[in-house]
């Protein structure tokens, strides 16, 4: 099935904000307009992951959650062998809690900032499983390739910060 530009363009927009967001919000520490930065980026990648699930629902799929889940099942299989559209829960589940979670950044930063290590983290590698399957298991060639570099640019965040090199001022 072919997906128009203008559906596709919003989530791949999503994915360039979620690695410049996390990428920021791996080297701000306690750098307030670097954690400025991220909440907008964090909001904005939200905001555009919802434009591009609103209009694949309404013009890819009809409305229709059996047709969406029938075409994710469709796609699941081609690509793994397993006739499922579990899949399109998972996605409908990552928009909600990235919603949430940039809300609760933007409103209440302190409070984001001091939840608990285990929620974040969760939180945090369920969006990059997500992102990972969406860019390097189900996109097509470019999106793999930009997927892949992506995810190399936060883990090379992740590593320096792990290792104590400082980034940026």
């Amino acid at each position: 099935m072919f997906t128009p530009w203008y559906i596709l363009l919003p989530a791949h927009l999503s994915f360039g904000c979620y690695v410049a967001a996390m990428t920021t919000r791996l080297v701000a520490k306690d750098n307030d307009r670097a954690m400025l930065a991220f909440r907008i980026l964090w909001l904005t990648g939200a905001a555009l992951l919802a434009i591009h699930s609103g209009l694949a629902f309404a013009i890819v799929h009809g409305g229709s959650h059996a047709a969406a889940y029938e075409h994710t099942a469709e796609r699941t299989a081609e690509l793994t062998g397993w006739q499922s559209g579990a899949g399109l829960y998972a996605n409908e589940a990552m928009l909600a809690l990235w919603l949430l979670d940039a809300a609760w950044a933007l409103v209440a930063p302190a409070s984001y900032l001091s939840r608990p290590v285990a929620l974040d983290w969760s939180l945090h590698a369920f969006f990059a499983f997500m992102f990972f399957c969406a860019t390097v298991v189900f996109g097509e060639l470019p999106a793999r390739v930009v997927g892949g570099i992506g995810f190399v640019v936060i883990g090379a965040a992740m590593a320096r910060v792990a290792f104590g090199t400082p980034i940026g001022p």
